[in-house]
């Protein structure tokens, strides 16, 4: 389903387009909206120097400032959705996206970007990036924890496409949660599912 998925996504854009308008619509009606469970969620959350937050419509310039700020070759493991002004409005006005992004507390400079993106049979896919110049300093962690709280507080399952090659991408994920390793999918990527990580 999910190799299908995405190669309608990148053959048909304009039918995906249908495809997720009609499936926001949809998700409301059967699940908690994500957007007003991530503005509980994230509030708890802080990283030393850095803050999380709902990406609000006034976020788009900078959000597409930050996407063009990466080098190309930083970009090959991530490549979600279009981040153009259009794009960005539809999605967050979609009832089925949660988006978030990391600013800087001292400059609200973007430094990281989130998202969850839910479908209406109960699967929920968790998709991140860095900044190029703040890796290695636990934003990836966060995000991945953050996302995997708000899924659990929907009561929806928690997936995500990630190249085997993206080492830190995985570490980030086994750090924050528990990881299961569900398919293998074109391209060198795979298909995981995360938990929320067990207490003792």
């Amino acid at each position: 389903m999910v190799s299908t998925l995405i190669k309608i996504k990148h053959t048909f854009p304009g039918l995906w387009k249908l495809v997720e308008k009609v499936n926001g619509s949809l998700f409301s009606l059967l699940y908690k909206n994500p957007k007003e469970i991530t503005k509980r969620v994230i509030v708890d959350y802080e990283n030393g120097d850095f803050k999380y937050s709902i990406v609000e419509k006034n976020d788009i310039p900078q959000l597409i400032a930050f996407r063009k700020r990466q080098k190309f070759e930083y970009l090959k493991y991530f490549d979600p959705h279009r981040f153009d002004k259009e794009t960005l409005e539809a999605l967050i006005e979609n009832k089925a996206y949660s988006l978030m992004k990391i600013t800087e507390k001292s400059s609200d400079t973007i430094v990281g970007y989130f998202f969850i993106r839910c479908f209406l049979v109960g699967k929920a896919f968790h998709g991140l990036i860095t900044d190029q110049e703040y890796v290695n300093r636990g934003l990836g962690t966060t995000m991945w924890q953050i996302s995997m709280k708000i899924c659990s507080q929907m009561g929806v399952r928690m997936f995500a496409t990630v190249s085997k090659f993206n080492i830190p991408s995985l570490k980030s994920a086994s750090n924050a949660t528990q990881v299961r390793k569900v398919n293998k999918l074109d391209n060198d990527f795979l298909l995981i599912e995360c938990y929320p990580k067990k207490t003792s």
